[in-house]
């Protein structure tokens, strides 16, 4: 029984290991793939031993619990580091001291309890055992490694190129000195505390409190919360169309080195509070820790470690103040999840990159606790995580569906029946129609309801939300409630809102909260200088200002108190507080040029990034060209700027679009200057950000944008720079591609139709310069200019290659899924209107099986990217198709089709079996072969219609006697 419990949790430190490994080799050399190739194919041999022997009469499951601990498991998972790199047997001994006692503190009163004699040897006994047991498997696991290839082990144990094996290292030390002072005592309150702070944080975080000026209101999760699509954002890849959408349950499956990004207001606070909730109320989850960056990063909170602001949060908020060491030794043992919520939140750069390298260093301290940072996408390039660590996500919009499910839930917390609920909500949804891109906000949809609430009416743009939310607040709501405020400064409540925004904003640090007496002071030197003559007046005013704002929940309000007890006042959500910067940056920028040089050094650094737009908005409404003037000064600014801060104010302007019309001689110059951009770059995947902005967020002025492009374009290629004109190709073959997230909506469906044009214009120039640029050889295989045989004779491309990602080129540093599995995918769909075409693909296979006639012997490709995510969606979209279109095979078709697909499947980890084996469509007769190959051993495998000598090929691969792909 023991044995095969130590089977499983090696099994678990080597995938945990090959996880690292896959996210630090993304894009690796060779010997890195092969490495990671050979831990992804792992599998375990028939123990070495029977295992240790439980003593009889103890009771089983408390023992399998123990070594299934996460505790036992995170010692493991550090012998696994210390045998993958030679460590030294002090190190080794000191694990197993360790091991040793923590079976001490969990095992002795289970023993003593069943009668054992000496319960402490004999536990101590048995745990050594079994960690001497799993150190021989772990030491034959390294063996088998060493003997495929010793080259590989070398490169490990002398250039340790897994960070996080070495911070693995690191922690070992810490964490088995932890272990070792932890008696039974010790546990039993560790316990305690964990039961007592689940209990607390699933109640801190059961409900959900959605905006409303009327009172506060608390909803329980579920009858509010709806889950936006999250997408991966895999930076070495370039999808042909959405990927698979993922939710929130997801998202908390695959959390370990993880950031959640997304636009304002689309939730990323709401996520984290949700799955705080979901992580505390599972007893079997990691305990959740809660770290808000705006709040950790405060000045006058002194200079505290994660560690120590997580402790004083569970003694002050929580109040339940955690035993000495055992926040450590949680996070230490990867019993723990950290949530740092808010990286955009720290306005300043500088202080966001320093917050950065902090969540950083934090990783290298405890790495085996998972970590999420939450993020706006725009500004987070600027103070990037380790890609090699940190995978990115991407919080979407709400659909159209998300947004009706909110509305319905949202409505059913307001009125008194059901009917009243239906009846309000399809009232809202009618009128709502024509506002897609605020209801695909949560913020904004929620407060378009409270407003149609409030005034049976909605806005048409989100200053026009903000607008009439601050009215509906300053304005109307007492007197809707039938209560009177007489306020001596009645007519500067906004200016003097706009005021605190804009202060709060700019002052020093990043606190957004503000105690009482400064809040007081301040607001009385703003009236001192405007209709106050006597400085009495004027604080008695700000005294009742701020008495005026307590309990106005949703702009501005108190939100607790320091540690003084003074009272706390901040704008309860951030978009609040830069609706009203901006009016304030406009409302002082006497002119639109003026406007204009305030921001330049906030965008270039990307700072402000929706100020600046609100500011333009709002500048546009109240100067006539106000929006043109902006872009003029910041397109005509000579000032010496980097390529990136250059890059960072085009991508700026382009994103201004979408709220503001400026004349088309303004946008056909923006169009323009971003095109040159582009050109700067080599490769110009350096300088592509501003243009994919462009394409997203031009769909008003679409047709001046698409105009400029194609004459730059054209100007481009017919010019004798080979930069210029392999940039412009590039942007012509790859226009459609700038909307990752975003393949459905009419702009990406715009763009793709103006490649297609533009293909088949310079259709010459692609073949010509197609055998220099893989990214622009595959415009011309998926556009039909070419097939797999040219590419071959003429290109001299590698069959190899083939499983291989090639670079896009343009647009970030993202590859096409291997152009073999491409290939299956619309073969086995008979899809039309994708990369590569229908007809093209049957030539290819066919060209393919050509090759393969010539060069019958197996291996065929030295390197082979996992595709396992493709694969699934290749899946799901086989069980959904209606009607497939049968390609006509002939035998060296089939077999190009057939080693496309079965190499595919050798490459990825998780080959999706069960869901593409039944749906195979024209290579039916290949599912017997799969089966064989991964599992089913007795699978009858019939003819295939491919030529004779790979018939036994074939059947070779089947029975795991050859390989498509070369083994490590």
């Amino acid at each position: 029984m023991l044995a095969e419990v130590a089977a499983g949790v090696i099994v678990e430190a080597v995938v945990s290991t090959a996880r690292w490994l896959r996210r630090e080799t993304a894009g690796g050399e060779d010997a890195e793939v092969a490495l990671l190739r050979w831990f992804d194919t792992y599998a375990l041999e028939p123990s070495r031993g029977a295992g240790p022997t439980l003593p009889d009469g103890v009771p089983s499951d408390a023992v399998r619990d123990f070594f299934r601990h996460d505790d036992s498991q995170a010692l493991l998972h550090e012998l696994m580091a210390s045998r993958l790199t030679d460590a030294p047997e002090a190190v080794i001994t000191k694990l197993r001291e360790a091991y040793t006692s923590c079976a001490h503190a969990a095992l002795d009163p289970v023993f003593a309890q069943a009668g054992i004699d000496a319960p402490e040897v004999a536990a101590g006994t048995l745990a050594e055992d079994f960690f001497d047991h799993c150190d021989v498997e772990i030491a034959g696991f390294v063996g088998q490694l060493s003997a495929a290839d010793s080259t590989l082990l070398d490169r490990i144990r002398q250039e340790a190129f897994s960070a996080r094996v070495v911070a693995v290292l690191g922690a070992i030390e810490r964490h088995t000195r932890a272990l070792s002072l932890r008696d039974s005592t010790c546990l039993a309150a560790e316990q305690a505390f964990v039961s007592t702070y689940r209990r607390q944080a699933a109640f801190a975080h059961r409900s959900l409190e959605p905006p409303d000026f009327e009172r506060r209101r608390r909803v329980p999760i579920g009858d509010l919360y709806v889950s936006p699509g999250i997408t991966a954002l895999l930076e070495n890849r370039a999808a042909q169309d959405d990927g698979p959408s993922l939710d929130l349950t997801d998202l908390q499956h695959a959390l370990d080195r993880t950031v959640l990004l997304g636009d304002p207001g689309c939730g990323k606070s709401t996520a984290c509070q949700v799955l705080l909730h979901r992580q505390a109320s599972d007893p079997g989850a990691r305990v959740p820790f809660l770290v808000v960056l705006r709040e950790f990063a405060l000045a006058d909170q002194g200079r505290r470690s994660v560690v120590d602001h997580i402790e004083y949060r569970l003694e002050t908020y929580y109040q339940c103040p955690a035993p000495p060491g055992a926040v450590d030794r949680l996070l230490l043992s990867g019993r723990a999840v950290v949530v740092f919520d808010g990286l955009d939140e720290l306005v300043d750069t500088t202080r966001r990159r320093e917050m950065t390298e902090i969540v950083e260093l934090f990783c290298a301290q405890y790495p085996l606790a998972p970590v999420l940072v939450t993020s706006r996408a725009v500004g987070y390039d600027e103070a990037r995580l380790d890609d090699r660590l940190f995978e990115c996500f991407q919080l979407g919009p709400f659909d159209t569906e998300q947004s009706r499910e909110y509305v319905e839930k949202w409505f059913a917390q307001e009125e008194v029946t059901q009917e009243d609920a239906r009846r309000s909500a399809s009232s809202f949804l009618s009128e709502s129609s024509g506002l897609p891109d605020l209801c695909a906000n949560p913020l904004m949809l929620a407060l378009m309801c409270i407003l149609y609430r409030g005034t049976s009416s909605l806005p048409r743009n989100r200053p026009e939300v903000y607008e009439q939310c601050a009215s509906l607040l300053f304005r109307k709501w007492d007197v809707r409630r039938r209560i009177h405020v007489e306020l001596s400064m009645a007519r500067l409540v906004e200016p003097a809102l706009r005021h605190l925004a804009f202060w709060l904003l700019t002052r020093r640090g990043d606190a957004a909260a503000v105690a009482e007496r400064e809040l007081v002071d301040h607001v009385m030197e703003f009236l001192d200088e405007r209709g106050f003559e006597d400085r009495t007046e004027a604080r008695a005013a700000a005294q009742q200002f701020v008495g005026f704002c307590r309990g106005r929940a949703w702009v501005f309000s108190d939100v607790g108190t320091d540690a003084q007890g003074e009272s706390l006042y901040t704008f309860t959500h951030r978009t609040f507080l830069e609706y009203f910067a901006a009016a304030q940056l406009a409302s002082t920028s006497d002119t639109p040029e003026v406007l204009a040089r305030r921001l330049a050094p906030r965008v270039t650094r990307q700072e402000w990034d929706v100020v600046g737009q609100l500011a333009v908005q709002i500048k546009d409404r109240t100067t006539d060209t106000g929006a043109a003037r902006v872009f003029t000064a910041l397109l005509s600014d000579r000032r010496r700027r980097s390529v990136v801060g250059r890059g960072n104010l085009l991508a700026f302007l382009a994103r201004c679009l979408t709220c503001v019309d400026p004349p088309p001689r303004t946008v056909r110059r923006l169009a323009r200057a971003t095109v040159e951009h582009l050109m700067l770059g080599d490769p110009v995947t350096e300088c592509s950000a501003p243009l994919a902005a462009l394409l997203r967020s031009s769909w008003d002025c679409r047709d001046v944008v698409t105009d400029e492009i194609s004459h730059a374009i054209d100007e481009a290629v017919g010019s004798g720079d080979p930069i210029r004109r392999r940039a412009a190709l590039l942007l012509a073959g790859y226009a459609g591609y700038a909307f990752q997230g975003a393949y459905s909506s009419p702009a990406h469906a715009h763009w793709e139709e103006f490649s297609r044009q533009m293909i088949a214009r310079h259709a010459a120039e692609f073949l010509a310069i197609a055998p220099d640029h893989t990214g622009l050889m595959d415009v011309c295989l998926g556009n039909g200019l070419t097939d797999l045989g040219d590419c071959f004779q003429r290109c001299e491309l590698d069959f190899g290659s083939l499983w291989q990602g090639w670079q896009m080129g343009i647009f970030g540093p993202g590859a096409w899924y291997p152009y073999a599995s491409r290939c299956v995918f619309v073969l086995l769909l008979g899809t039309e209107g994708c990369r590569p075409l229908f007809e093209t693909t049957v030539r290819d296979c066919t060209a393919a099986g050509a090759w393969l006639v010539r060069n019958p012997e197996p291996p065929w490709t030295d390197r082979a990217d996992d595709v396992s995510a493709f694969l699934i969606t290749i899946g799901e979209s086989l069980a959904v198709r209606e009607g497939q279109r049968l390609p006509q095979l002939t035998p060296e078709g089939y077999l190009g089709a057939a080693v496309m697909l079965l190499a595919s499947l050798e490459a990825s980890r998780e080959p999706s079996v069960d869901r593409i084996v039944p749906e195979l469509g024209p290579l039916t007769e290949l599912a017997g072969y799969v089966r064989a190959r991964y599992g089913d051993n007795g699978t009858h495998l019939p003819d295939l219609p491919v030529p004779g000598p790979f018939h036994h090929v074939l059947r070779a691969w089947a029975r795991r006697e050859v390989n498509f792909v070369r083994r490590a």
